[in-house]
Order: C-alpha cells, then structure tokens, then sequence
C-alpha cells in the first residue's frame, strides 16, 4: 500500500481490489456501533487518504437502550443547525475528515445535509439498492486511481 510505517494487518477491515489487475484502492472500516474503537483506525486511514486510497466507514449506528422494548436511535443524533449542537462523532466526520465518508445503515441517522460544506459526508442507506451512493462511490475511487 506504499506506507512508510508498519500497519496492524487488523487494521484493514476489508480490501477494496480492483478487479482487473488486483491492485488495492481502499479500505472498508466496518463497524455495528462507531464507539471508541473507530478511533483505533484514524492514524491508518488518514496515511491511505494521503495516498489517495478510497477509505468509507460502515456502520449499522447501532446505540440501543436496553428495556423491555429497546429503542436504537442511532448514533449520529442532529445535524448542523442554527446552534451548534452536533455529537464529538458527528463532527469527526463532517469536520475533521478521517474518512472518505460514513455510510450509516441505519434508518435513524440523519445524513449530513446536501447544503452543509463537510470534509466528509455522513449518508444513510439501507440494502435495498445495489446502486446506492455508496456502491457508485466505490466505483468512482477505482476509476480514479485506474483508468483517471
């Protein structure tokens, strides 16, 4: 991956390769809940950023409260508004740019808004389509860094 340090192999949660020559371009980091252990992948994501590497964060958003009825409400909570109010999580994304972006499979998280400048974009999906910004992002990080 051309890094002039050594990587933790688990650091790498799952390879994007391009099919025609075999070559890696990214790194899925995929998380059920983007606790504290996202933080464990931001020094290794942010050397492939500046190599050009395509590195998206998946998450389910998973933050659930135990009762009898468990309520997930997500982990993002609100989007920039007139004050202020967003999440250290949030703003980590939208903000300070350690991933490509975060794609939230949870119907909860709030995407962040077309309107608002982000150093990355926080968006929510569901698996219902094979062409979803995700999937068209991947395909853009390949052919940049292979037929660009």
């Amino acid at each position: 991956m051309g890094l002039n340090y050594h990587v933790e192999e688990a650091k790498a949660g799952v390879l994007l390769v391009n099919d025609e020559s075999d070559e890696c371009f990214g790194v899925i980091h995929v998380k059920a809940s983007i606790a504290g252990r996202r933080q464990n992948d931001q020094n290794f994501s942010l050397a492939l950023l500046k190599k050009n590497y395509f590195l998206p964060f998946m998450t389910m958003g998973c933050k659930s409260t135990p009762s009898e009825w468990p309520i997930n409400k997500g982990e993002f909570g609100d989007t920039l508004g007139k004050n202020d109010s967003r999440i250290d999580k949030r703003k980590e994304f939208e903000e300070e740019g350690y991933f490509s972006g975060c794609y939230s499979y949870n119907k909860n998280t709030k995407q962040t808004p077309n309107t608002q400048k982000a150093t990355s974009r926080i968006y929510q999906l569901d698996f219902n389509d094979p062409n979803d910004i995700f999937s068209k992002n991947v395909i853009l990080a390949r052919d940049r860094l292979f037929k660009g």
